[in-house]
């Protein structure tokens, strides 16, 4: 993972300075995306270039498991539901909210959302989606914006102790990246 990008993670989680002036979620969660188990939209349109490890992306895909590619990369079928710094690095460029396994298919559970209505802002939203196995949802949203920053929101609890303990929140440009 880049250090730039664990900068900016890290400026995001302390420009809140606690959890009562926390941004909460934009209220227009957008388009229901709809996905299964395991899987990832077709491209989207961020609707501006989004430069982030000196490549510019115009689209995303989004992953039912938590995080996104940006671009629009050949990727294997499905959602990779075990996260490792291993495919975070090796593969195709990848922000992780919050990578883990989830199924907005699963009986009960919430959906994921995409927005790109706002003009210079694209925004993907997992709102009461269960891990799978369980019924606990959890709530979090990415917003993405022209001057190519990236703020992520996280609902209470942000990681219930139900959860897949096999979490990774990070981000990576991939292709052979170096770890810290």
């Amino acid at each position: 993972m880049l250090r730039t990008s664990l900068l900016l993670l890290t400026a995001a989680a302390l420009t809140s300075g606690s959890i009562a002036q926390s941004p909460c979620f934009a209220p227009n969660l957008g388009t229901v995306l709809p996905l299964a188990d395991d899987a990832t939209s077709p491209a989207l349109p961020l609707g501006f270039p989004f430069t982030f490890g000196g490549v510019a992306y115009t689209d995303i895909r989004v992953c039912s498991n938590g995080y996104i590619w940006l671009g629009n990369p050949a990727v294997p079928p499905g959602g990779d539901f075990s996260p490792t710094e291993a495919e975070l690095l090796l593969g195709p460029a990848r922000i992780c909210p919050l990578w883990s396994d989830f199924n907005p298919a699963a009986p009960g559970s919430g959906q994921i959302f995409f927005d790109n209505a706002t003009p210079g802002l694209a925004k993907v939203t997992w709102a009461g989606v269960f891990p799978f196995g369980t019924t606990t949802p959890v709530d979090f949203q990415i917003t993405f914006d022209a001057s190519n920053t990236i703020a992520v929101t996280y609902g209470a609890p942000a990681i219930p102790g139900t959860l897949n303990p096999s979490i990774l929140i990070g981000a990576s440009p991939g292709l052979l990246s170096l770890p810290n």
